[in-house]
């Protein structure tokens, strides 16, 4: 399992990228990090859990893990 220690570093890097910025602001508008504090979850759990639509939370989360904002490890 990855380290969930916050790193500042990765914010740095994004800062100037309109897309991954979007993205990080995304996920703290849903509160999306929230749910994650009690261990990893599905794109399904999650969706549930924030009450919003899994077929469009998928593409985010995608987005999260590329900019290097989440992990992803069997599929959560």
């Amino acid at each position: 399992m990855s380290d969930p220690t916050p790193k500042p570093d990765i914010i740095y890097q994004i800062k100037d990228q309109p897309w991954s910025t979007a993205a990080m602001f995304a996920a703290m508008e849903l509160d999306l990090f929230t749910p994650l504090e009690g261990g990893a979850m599905s794109t399904g759990q999650l969706a549930s859990s924030l009450d919003v639509d899994p077929d469009k939370l998928g593409p985010l989360l995608y987005a999260l893990v590329l900019y290097g904002l989440l992990g992803e490890e069997d599929g959560q």
